[in-house]
């Protein structure tokens, strides 16, 4: 049985708070469909004064700062615990 345990831990809030997860797991939450759905998890990518990149499923998504309605960084406690036992 697999399954995938994600946690939040902090939430982006601030220009400073998503420069400093670039390269992080986040999960950000859109007020309107962006790329087919208003949920995205996967790795922040990059950062610039309007929007930011999340790499969800290997393709990037541009991701308009005016239509985050959240958008915190969580961990994937499944890769963690197997990274710890490899």
């Amino acid at each position: 049985m697999s399954a995938t345990l994600i946690a939040c831990v902090g939430s982006l809030r601030t220009t400073a708070h998503w420069e400093h997860a670039v390269g992080e797991r986040v999960k950000v939450k859109t007020t309107e469909e962006v790329a087919g759905a208003k949920v995205h998890t996967g790795t922040l990518v990059g950062v610039d004064d309007d929007s930011v990149t999340v790499e969800v499923d290997g393709a990037p998504v541009r991701l308009p700062l005016s239509s985050v309605a959240s958008a915190r960084t969580v961990a994937d406690w499944a890769a963690e615990l197997k990274g710890i036992a490899g």
